[in-house]
C-alpha cells in the first residue's frame, strides 16, 4: 500500500522517492567508508601521521550528529526535493574539500560530509516512512539496503585506481559523478510538500518512551559500528592476518545488505518489537562462533544477516509509535545513532586493549542482548 503526499503539482508515490533513495544511500555509505582506504594517503601527502589524518572520522561524525538538529528545519523552509538537493550538494562541497584542499582544511571538510550525510539520512527515512503505508519496516528497510552496497565498493575503487597508476582522488572524482547521478534523479521529482507536523511542546512529550529508543539506538548502533571498526584487528591479533580481517569486515557488510533485501518484507507482518529481539538474539548467537578461529568469518558474515533489519525496523518503530512526533523521532534517532558512532567503538577498542582481542566478541554479544533487554521496556503499539 501506498500513500500520497500532499503536492501543488500532482501526488508523488513511494515508488518515485525509492529509486533516488537507495541511490542515496549507496553514496553515503561509499562517501563515509572513502576516508578509510585514502587515509594512508593524506598522511604521506600531509606529512602527518595517521593517528593525526583520522580525526576525519571524528569530524565526519560531528557534521553528521549537528545536521539532525536542522535537517526538519530545512525541511519546513525549503520541503523535501530541494532541501534533499541541498544536502547532496553538501556532500560534494566536503568530498572536493577532502580532496584539494591543504591539511588540516582537508580535514575539517569532512563536516560538510557528515552534515549533508545527515541530513540525507532524516530527510530521506522521514519521506519514505512516510509514503510507505501500511508497510514502515519493508519501505525503509528497502532503502537501507544499499547504504552496504557503497560501503563495499569504495575500498575497491580505491584499490583499482591506484592500481592502474592513478591518484586516489580520481575516486572521489568517480565518486562526485555518481553523486550528479543522484541530484539527477531526485530532479525528477514533482515539486510536493508533507506534513511536518504542529509544534512541539517538549514539556509534554512521553520522554521515557522516548529515553528508551534514544538508549536502543545508541546501544545497537555500537554493535554494528564496533564490528566493522574492530574485525580487522580481531583477526590480526590472532594471527590470522589483515587481509582475512578486511575480508570479515566486508563479508560483515555484504550480508547485512542481502539481508535487508530477503527479510525487509516480512518485518510489518512480524512486528517490530519482535524483529528488533529476534534480529539481536540472532546476531549474539552468530557472534559466539567468534570464539572459535575456524569460524569467525562465518560469525561475523551470519551477524550482518541476523542484524541486517534491525536498525531500518527501529526506525520505523520510532516514528509509528509516537505519530504526533514522526519527524522529530526520526532526527532523534538518527541522532543517537551518530554519537554512538562517534564514543562506542573508541570505548570498545579501549576495552579490548585492556583486556585483549577475546574481550570484543563477549562485549559484542552483551550489547546485542542489551538491545533485546530494552525493547522490553517500550510498550508495543504496533
Amino acid at each position: 500500500m501506498e500513500r500520497t503526499a500532499l503536492s501543488a503539482a500532482r501526488p508523488i508515490q513511494l515508488s518515485q522517492v525509492m529509486l533516488a533513495g537507495m541511490l542515496c544511500m549507496s553514496l553515503l555509505g561509499a562517501a563515509t567508508i572513502y576516508y578509510g582506504p585514502t587515509l594512508i594517503y593524506v598522511a604521506e601527502e600531509s606529512r602527518q601521521s595517521l593517528a593525526t589524518v583520522g580525526a576525519v572520522l571524528a569530524i565526519h561524525g560531528l557534521g553528521f550528529f549537528f545536521s539532525t538538529l536542522t535537517a526538519n528545519r530545512l525541511a519546513r523552509r525549503f520541503e523535501m526535493r530541494r532541501s534533499t538537493i541541498m544536502g547532496c550538494g553538501l556532500v560534494a562541497l566536503g568530498i572536493l574539500g577532502y580532496m584539494l584542499l591543504p591539511f588540516p582544511a582537508n580535514i575539517l571538510a569532512a563536516f560538510l560530509v557528515g552534515f549533508g550525510a545527515g541530513t540525507l539520512e532524516v530527510l530521506l527515512n522521514r519521506l519514505v516512512e512516510l509514503l510507505a503505508g501500511d508497510e514502515p519496516g519493508a519501505a525503509l528497510t528497502r532503502l537501507h539496503s544499499t547504504w552496504g552496497v557503497g560501503a563495499v565498493a569504495i575500498p575497491l575503487v580505491v584499490a583499482v585506481v591506484v592500481q592502474l597508476g592513478l591518484n586516489w582522488r580520481f575516486a572521489g572524482v568517480l565518486l562526485l559523478i555518481y553523486l550528479a547521478l543522484c541530484v539527477a534523479v531526485i530532479l525528477r521529482w514533482p515539486e510536493f510538500k508533507v506534513d511536518h507536523g504542529p509544534e512541539v511542546k517538549w514539556r509534554t512529550v512521553p520522554w521515557r518512551s522516548i529515553l528508551i529508543f534514544i538508549a536502543m539506538f545508541f546501544v545497537y548502533t555500537g554493535v554494528e559500528t564496533a564490528v566493522g571498526g574492530w574485525a580487522t584487528t580481531f583477526f590480526a591479533k590472532l594471527g590470522e592476518g589483515v587481509f582475512l580481517g578486511a575480508l570479515a569486515t566486508s563479508f560483515f557488510f555484504l550480508m547485512l545488505t542481502t539481508g535487508r533485501l530477503l527479510f525487509g518484507s516480512r518485518v510489518d507482518r512480524l512486528g517490530f518489537a519482535r524483529t528488533v529481539r529476534l534480529s539481536n538474539l540472532l546476531g549474539a548467537g552468530a557472534l559466539l562462533l567468534t570464539f572459535f578461529p575456524s569460524l569467525a568469518l562465518i560469525g561475523f558474515g551470519l551477524a550482518g544477516l541476523a542484524f541486517s533489519v534491525v536498525f531500518p525496523t527501529m526506525l520505523a518503530w520510532a516514528a509509528r509509535q509516537h505519530p504526533n512526533l514522526r519527524a522529530q523521532m526520526t532526527s532523534i534517532s538518527i541522532a543517537s545513532a551518530g554519537l554512538s558512532s562517534l564514543f562506542v567503538p573508541s570505548i570498545i577498542g579501549v576495552a579490548v586493549a585492556t583486556i585483549g582481542v577475546w574481550a570484543l566478541t563477549p562485549i559484542l554479544v552483551i550489547t546485542a542482548l542489551a538491545v533485546v533487554g530494552l525493547t522490553y521496556l517500550e510498550q508495543q503499539r504496533t
